[in-house]
């Protein structure tokens, strides 16, 4: 006799945490290294003093403040560093 299986593919979950981090909110200050966006393909891009990992993450390459500019479809973080923020503002 043939024999079969019930609920293939059913199992755990597995989440993935796709999306900003919290470390990658407007205004919150960063470290050098530190992860600001986990993405899947480019929906947001890296702008100055951020990287893009080939994962396609961003992360920051300087201690600073993030910041946000774009439209809709352009959206870019940049780090500003703490030397610019204690001259200037």
């Amino acid at each position: 006799a043939a024999s079969s299986t019930k609920n293939h593919g059913s199992g755990p979950p597995n989440p993935k945490f796709w999306g900003v981090a919290k470390s990658g909110l407007q205004g919150s200050a960063v470290k050098n290294g530190q992860l600001l966006v986990k993405q899947k393909g480019m929906n947001w891009y890296n702008g100055a003093n951020v990287t893009r990992c080939s994962d396609y993450s961003l992360r920051s390459t300087k201690d600073g403040i993030v910041q946000w500019r774009g439209s809709y479809k352009h959206k870019e973080v940049y780090v500003v560093p703490w030397e610019y923020v204690r001259l200037n503002c």
